[in-house]
């Protein structure tokens, strides 16, 4: 995806963890200040789709997360989401989601609701954070519900801190996906997309331990090993 738009921009920076390392983007410090083992922390895995990149314009068709714990998937929760709005036919195209397909799932509201229940405690962790955090974050807004406030872990800036690029030519999940065999692979759906970052996730993690970082506060001390600088390496 291309570096957050504006009201992307305006979204994360009401969050407090916002920061704005980089002039051309601001994203959420990401690696959660919270200590403890990462073999006990509940990763809540999450992935959104949506009708277009702005959530001043666009609305969630889909919400997915798994929670991840220890190596092992512990639960799963998707819901389909009527935007009440057409669904453009490149998202179509991009997704397969159309408007027959959410004309009998939840509005936002209800599947909301699930999704802040099912992640409750957890770490909120996405690939390409920002973006999904930014759209939950408008549709709690949007519902008059509170946004937890979630320690935040992006699957991405990990990768950059973890991977060469003699290892990989970016941080794309489907690259990341390819590179270690994972056997869900995105698709652009979300419980597909929010499965494979999982399992992206549980060899990243690996790659900590094997390192002897243990800690999710030891993350925030790794420099990325990549020369590159994109924040919008997502599907």
């Amino acid at each position: 995806m291309s570096a957050p738009c504006p009201t992307v921009r305006r979204v994360i920076a009401s969050d407090p963890r916002a920061i704005a390392s980089d002039p051309r983007a601001l994203h959420l410090a990401r690696i959660p200040a919270r200590d403890g083992c990462l073999r006990a922390v509940d990763f809540v895995v999450t992935d959104v789709e949506t009708t277009g990149w702005d959530p001043a314009q666009a609305a969630i068709t889909e919400i997915a997360a798994v929670r991840f714990r220890d190596g092992r998937i512990c639960g799963q929760f998707a819901s389909l989401v009527n935007p009440g709005t057409a669904i453009p036919p490149q998202i179509t195209e991009l997704t397969g989601i159309t408007d027959v397909t959410v004309a009998g799932a939840p509005a936002l509201p209800a599947a909301l609701a699930g999704f802040l229940d099912f992640a409750r405690g957890g770490v909120f962790t996405a690939h390409n954070a920002p973006f999904d955090e930014a759209f939950l974050i408008a549709a709690c807004q949007a519902c008059l519900l509170p946004w937890p406030g979630f320690d935040v872990l992006d699957t991405a800036d990990l990768a950059r801190r973890l991977l060469s690029v003699e290892e990989v030519p970016d941080c794309k999940l489907s690259t990341l996906s390819a590179h270690f065999g994972t056997a869900t692979r995105p698709s652009h759906r979300a419980l597909p997309d929010a499965l494979a970052t999982a399992e992206v996730l549980g060899r990243l993690l690996a790659r900590l331990e094997s390192a002897g970082i243990a800690t999710l506060a030891a993350i925030a001390s790794l420099p990325t090993v990549r020369g590159d600088h994109s924040h919008s390496e997502a599907v």
